[in-house]
């Protein structure tokens, strides 16, 4: 928690359970709706082809992905949360695959390091280095609003680079 002389100025939290339950359902109403056209695709007469086939296997294997996702937080349980104070970026995040736990002071940052997907503006991954050379994934998953966070720390620390690597 942030000692008493500081300020929160962001503070995001997930319950990994709350973020499962809406995987969950997301994948279970995709799966509905690919059964769904499929018996009815078949029922008006037409046959799969080996493209409908390939697209229908890839609609079932994002379904089986988000099912993987959803018991592995469920299983897991526990909070994400990421809290900038005026002193300290403070990152929790119980699952590896998902982000990385940290805790940071201001004057440590050196720079900010956004590798961008090839093609894509938004899509990117951002790492906080310190000043000893050590590498901290700054996750966007489970909401993790990143943008606001890096905005505020290039005003806290003017000094904070910003670097793009494609």
């Amino acid at each position: 928690m942030a000692a008493m002389d500081e300020t929160i100025l962001i503070l995001h939290q997930r319950s990994l359970r709350s973020e499962a339950l809406e995987t969950g359902s997301c994948a279970v109403v995709l799966a509905g709706l690919l059964g769904m056209v499929s018996v009815a695709w078949m029922l008006s007469g037409h046959r799969f082809t080996r493209d409908g086939i390939f697209m229908l296997s890839l609609g079932v294997l994002f379904v089986f992905t988000l099912l993987y996702f959803t018991v592995k937080n469920f299983r897991t349980g526990g909070h994400f949360r990421c809290m900038l104070t005026t002193e300290r970026l403070v990152c929790e995040c119980p699952l590896k695959s998902a982000g990385e736990s940290f805790s940071l002071t201001i004057g440590e940052i050196e720079y900010i390091e956004e590798h961008v997907s090839a093609g894509s503006d938004s899509d990117s991954t951002c790492y906080l280095r310190d000043r000893y050379g050590d590498k901290f994934w700054l996750t966007r998953n489970y909401g993790n609003p990143t943008a606001k966070i890096l905005d505020r720390l290039e005003v806290l620390n003017p000094k904070i680079q910003c670097i793009n690597v494609n």
